[in-house]
């Protein structure tokens, strides 16, 4: 099978959940020895088989790039102009004509409604469309998309019924969380990481990773939590990593203010940094809880990726109510949801979390478990394989 990513923006180290979504999800099949094609449509560029194909090139330019990008390449001339890049380059045009008649082809195409004017025509290939995140505009298409896809896939069951809603059929849908690597992400030894940022191995650490925006972070009700929880909880920190972007350290730099203003600028420490997987990974690891206090699903991918990560390395979460995080985290049980709206519940319930050491630790052990259930690499992968291949049987039957 050669499954072929249609998406946009692979290349540099962009934040978007769904870009890193898609990068894992290749990684996925990857770790299955199999080994997708990608049109990143945003770039104009298409890339062979990763970093552990033996192949010597990993990315080459797309062959009428400049139609693509300027929206009038349809998305068989897309697909086609790619496969005949790979088999000049790899094969040296000997085997183009049977690489190109090949059957078992699937085209999984991300960003659905952004790019659905490329679809022209349906593409000669079977085509999954893949969604992570809540598509107002799927509710006026969704008739017209069931008979313009052979499937389609969700990030998560909660966002599978918001698609039956806007009409798509049921049986259609198969549900692949965005996949995480549980060999990166992984329970770490607290007190060795916590001396090396310079943090007490007695603190109770609260870790925010994200963007500091306001529907994203709600800055005053969080340092009001903060303030009221250290009362009854003397060595609560909250440790908030955020990238390296001018609006974000604009957003730090109230943070910073606020929590002076509220006596406890010494609790918040700020990481501000475009940090690798190993240095996240060491963020969660060390931290006691992980803290989503956003409430509005459509602000991330569902679930969202910093939740899954958390998971796998081993750190509960205590999240704003979200259908995609319940369900998540409800079953074993892996954390808590509070209304991070109200400092009040907020406080209660972190303080709960905090003083409780053995749930703490079960929590953490469910949180390890389930992650490697439900989105590791390979679990993930399967699932998605097993999707295509069904998709490919119905359609040759």
């Amino acid at each position: 099978m050669i499954p072929v990513f249609y998406t946009r923006c692979l290349q540099g180290n962009h934040p978007e959940g769904h870009v890193q979504a898609v990068r894992m999800f290749v990684k996925a099949l990857e770790s299955l020895s199999t080994y997708p094609a990608v049109f990143d449509f945003e770039y104009g560029c298409a890339y062979p088989p990763p970093e552990s194909s033996s192949m010597e090139v990993r990315r080459l330019p797309f062959i009428g790039c400049e139609s693509a990008i300027s929206g009038r390449a349809d998305l068989r001339t897309a697909v086609t102009l790619l496969f005949e890049a790979f088999s000049s380059l790899y094969f040296g045009g000997t085997e183009l004509e049977a690489f190109r008649g090949k059957q078992d082809i699937v085209v999984n195409v991300t960003n659905c409604f952004r790019y659905m004017r490329l679809l022209d025509r349906r593409p000669q290939y079977p085509l999954v469309l893949h969604y992570y995140m809540r598509e107002p505009s799927c509710r006026i298409l969704g008739s017209w998309l069931s008979g313009n896809a052979d499937g389609f896939l969700a990030s998560s069951h909660s966002l599978k019924q918001y698609l039956i809603r806007c009409r798509l059929p049921a049986a259609n849908i198969k549900v692949a969380y965005p996949p995480v690597d549980t060999s990166m992400y992984r329970p770490l030894d607290k007190t060795k990481i916590r001396q090396t940022l310079g943090m007490s191995r007695d603190s109770k650490v609260v870790l925010y990773m994200g963007s500091l925006k306001e529907g994203r972070f709600p800055l005053q009700t969080i340092v009001e939590t903060l303030s009221e929880v250290s009362r009854e909880l003397p060595s609560l920190m909250l440790l908030v990593a955020i990238l390296d972007r001018p609006e974000e350290r604009e957003r730090a730099e109230q943070l910073v203010r606020t929590a002076e203003k509220c006596g406890v600028s010494g609790k918040v420490v700020l990481q501000i940094k475009n940090l690798s997987d190993k240095e996240k990974n060491a963020l969660y690891a060390t931290s006691d809880l992980f803290l989503y206090p956003a409430s509005n699903p459509s602000m991330a991918i569902e679930p969202p990726l910093t939740i899954l990560e958390s998971m796998a390395s081993g750190t509960p979460i205590l999240a704003c109510w979200q259908p995609s995080v319940a369900e998540i985290i409800e079953d074993p049980e892996c954390g808590e949801m509070a209304d991070c709206c109200q400092p009040t519940s907020l406080s209660r319930t972190l303080l709960a979390l905090l003083s409780d050491e053995s749930r703490l630790a079960k929590l953490s052990t469910n949180c390890r478990r389930v992650a490697l259930a439900k989105f590791s690499l390979r679990v993930s992968g399967r699932g998605l394989l097993e999707w295509f291949d069904e998709i490919l049987n119905q359609i040759h039957t």
